[in-house]
C-alpha cells in the first residue's frame, strides 16, 4: 500500500530487477551484456584514464570508477542481446522529462532519448534531480497534465 506522498515500502523494490534493466540495458565502457566478463575492468579502468576533469565534474575517476551501476554490471553473466526487429519510434507521441540536476541518469541521455525519438518533446526540469515526482512536482504535473490534454 503507498502512503499518500507517492513513496512505497521497501518491499515493492526489487534491486535484482533493476539490476538487470540496467545491465542489460546500459552500455558501458566494455560494451553491454553480452561482452566477455574477463576484459570488462580493463576497459573500464581505460575508459576512464581518458575523462577529463571537465567531464568528471563534479566527481572524480576514482568515484567515476566506483560509479554503482558500472560496479554492479561489471561482473553481471554474459548474455546475448536479445534482438528487437521491426520496432520504430517514428510516430510516438513522447514526453521525456529529466531533471536538471540528476547525477542517476545524466542528461546526455535524455538528450540522446529525444534525437532518437522523432518528434518527442524534452522537458528538462531545472534545479530538479534524478526523483522528479518528488523534486520537480508542480512543473512535471503541470508538464505532464498539459501533454496529454493536448
Amino acid at each position: 500500500m503507498r502512503a499518500d506522498d507517492g513513496s512505497a515500502p521497501a518491499s515493492e523494490y526489487s534491486q535484482g530487477i533493476q539490476a538487470a534493466t540496467l545491465c542489460l540495458d546500459l552500455d558501458f565502457p566494455w560494451g553491454g551484456a553480452q561482452s566477455p566478463v574477463h576484459s570488462r575492468a580493463r576497459k573500464a579502468d581505460r575508459a576512464v584514464s581518458r575523462l577529463t576533469p571537465e567531464q568528471l565534474w563534479p566527481f572524480n575517476a576514482a568515484a567515476a570508477r566506483s560509479n554503482g551501476e558500472m560496479v554492479m554490471c561489471e561482473n553481471w553473466p554474459k548474455v546475448k542481446d536479445p534482438e528487437v526487429r521491426g520496432l520504430s519510434l517514428r510516430g510516438v507521441n513522447a514526453l521525456l522529462l529529466h531533471g536538471e540536476r540528476d547525477l542517476g541518469t545524466p542528461l546526455v541521455w535524455g538528450l540522446e532519448a529525444h534525437r532518437d525519438i522523432p518528434g518527442s518533446r524534452l522537458v528538462v526540469v531545472p534545479d530538479a534531480g534524478h526523483s522528479l515526482q518528488v523534486s520537480g512536482a508542480g512543473t512535471v504535473r503541470q508538464t505532464v497534465t498539459e501533454f496529454l490534454l493536448h
